[in-house]
């Protein structure tokens, strides 16, 4: 669950990123579009740390379930936010600003697809749906979580790596907005993952 407050933070930081990014890659001012592009990325890292530090102190044996659905609704919700943030950010970039990269669509498309699928699953949680909030499928949820951040994190490495992000070419931008998106997934993944082990670990201790 995301409070009203950070949700209202989140929509602001993101269209003022959409629209800077937008800018920086009209201008083709990298700068502008890495700025833009890490703003959303550190507010969506920052609001998931604020949801799961309170989680790392356990909870009684009891809450332990409860409290993991929670934090992985909230998880989840945020990395739709920024899969659609990522969508929205390359079909701009590539219909406004004037750069041309055939796969800008296929890409944005591809996140947004993601960001509806994460949207839907946390639907689904949210409804307490019996399939997905067992003990077993919450755990399963966590793992995939896990594999999930670790992939990305490869995805960033050979990225880095490569030197596509100082690429002349038009998708410097794109490797931006996947770098900074990137970021941020890793992010929620490793919070998640420390607040499952945390609350995981107390109530194993508490037995």
């Amino acid at each position: 669950m995301i409070p009203r407050h950070l949700v209202f933070i989140l929509i602001i930081v993101f269209l003022a990123s959409l629209a800077g990014a937008s800018l920086g890659a009209s201008w083709s001012n990298r700068w502008l579009v890495v700025a833009s592009a890490l703003v959303f990325s550190a507010t969506a890292s920052i609001v998931a740390f604020v949801i799961n530090r309170q989680n790392w102190r356990g909870v009684p044996d009891s809450g332990t379930k409860r409290v993991v659905l929670h934090a992985l609704v909230a998880a989840t919700n945020l990395s739709a936010f920024v899969y659609a943030w990522g969508a929205a950010a390359l079909f701009l970039v590539y219909t406004t600003s004037g750069l041309y990269w055939q796969h800008g669509w296929q890409y944005g498309l591809a996140m947004a697809l993601v960001a509806a699928g994460m949207a839907q699953y946390a639907r689904l949680l949210e409804q307490c749906h019996p399939d997905l909030t067992s003990e077993n499928a919450i755990e399963r949820s966590v793992m995939l979580a896990i594999a999930h951040g670790i992939a990305v994190s490869l995805v960033l490495l050979w990225l880095v790596a490569s030197g596509k992000i100082l690429t002349p070419r038009a998708d410097w931008a794109a490797n931006l907005i996947f770098v900074a998106g990137g970021l941020s997934i890793v992010c929620l993944c490793a919070f998640l993952t420390k607040t499952h082990h945390e609350l995981t670990r107390a109530r194993d201790s508490s037995r």
